[in-house]
Formats: structure tokens, sequence, C-alpha cells
């Protein structure tokens, strides 16, 4: 399923298209590290994860709030 797709089925706004298709290279490149944080179910940790990663690789801030980025994770 390609990220438009994901995005009208999961109900996530347009506007942060761009964000999730760089969280993608994230959850590929750190699948192991993700995973285990999935497992444990500690999504505040996985968030702070996920951020960190995310502005360390880009160089910007994460602004997807929680409630999107849980329903990708």
């Amino acid at each position: 399923m390609d990220l438009e797709n994901i995005m009208r089925v999961m109900n996530i706004p347009e506007c942060y298209a761009h964000t999730l298709s760089q969280l993608y290279v994230i959850l590929e490149k750190e699948s192991d590290v993700i995973n285990n944080l999935r497992e444990s179910q500690d999504v505040d940790s996985l968030y702070i994860f996920l951020k960190n990663e995310y502005e360390t690789t880009f160089g910007e801030e994460l602004t997807i709030p929680k409630q999107y980025l849980r329903k990708i994770i």
C-alpha cells in the first residue's frame, strides 16, 4: 500500500505526508529497535526514539502528533 492510501485509510491529514514519508525511512532502518519497543508496548519510549532519530537524521523537528504516529506504528 502506498503512502497516499495509508493516509486515507488511517485518516491522517495530508499536511503530514512529507513527515510520514521520512518516518518510513527510519522505520525500515531501525526495524529491530522499533519492533522491540512495539512488543513492550512502551508507546512513550517509541515516540521519543522516533523523535530523536528523525531529528538526528533529517535535522528538523518531528511535528506529527502522537495520535497519528500511533496509527502507523
